[in-house]
């Protein structure tokens, strides 16, 4: 078995730079649990953790959830 890092969810998304700068999910580095911030610059504009539950980016992180 190899080991598997898990992406951020700026790869997933492909955030610009200048999206990343202002992100506080980035600048606090929780791109791998992005659902935890209170607030993010999410392409998917999520505002309550129940949006998160359909996003392509948690399932790929959360797969047996």
């Amino acid at each position: 078995m190899g080991s598997q890092t898990k992406k951020t969810c700026w790869e997933h998304w492909n955030c610009a730079s200048e999206t990343r700068k202002k992100c506080p999910v980035y600048l606090n580095k929780y791109g791998d649990i992005c659902w935890m911030a209170q607030s993010s610059m999410c392409s998917k504009k999520n505002r309550d953790f129940e949006d998160c539950w359909e996003c392509s980016f948690f399932k790929t992180q959360c797969p047996d959830l």
